[in-house]
């Protein structure tokens, strides 16, 4: 699947996206849809310190949601320069 660009990370990141739509978990949905509008406003090297810095402002946020976060980093690295 790597060959075609799908990677564990990507299908990884919509099934956490399906999850938090099923269990109607608007708060992750929207760190997740914030960090990921970062993401895409940075350099793909700084995306990784920004995550990290999000991850420790985020109180609440649970380790699956930190991983979450740093899933998207290494997506916007892999992606598109």
């Amino acid at each position: 699947m790597a060959s075609v660009g799908v990677t564990g990370d990507g299908l990884g990141d919509v099934a956490e996206d399906m999850r938090l739509i099923a269990a109607q978990d608007s708060e992750s949905l929207e760190t997740k849809d914030r960090v990921r509008n970062l993401l895409e406003q940075v350099e793909p090297e700084v995306g990784k310190e920004l995550t990290e810095k999000v991850i420790e402002e985020e109180e609440e946020l649970s380790e699956e949601g930190a991983e979450s976060l740093r899933r998207l980093a290494r997506l916007r690295e892999l992606g598109p320069k």
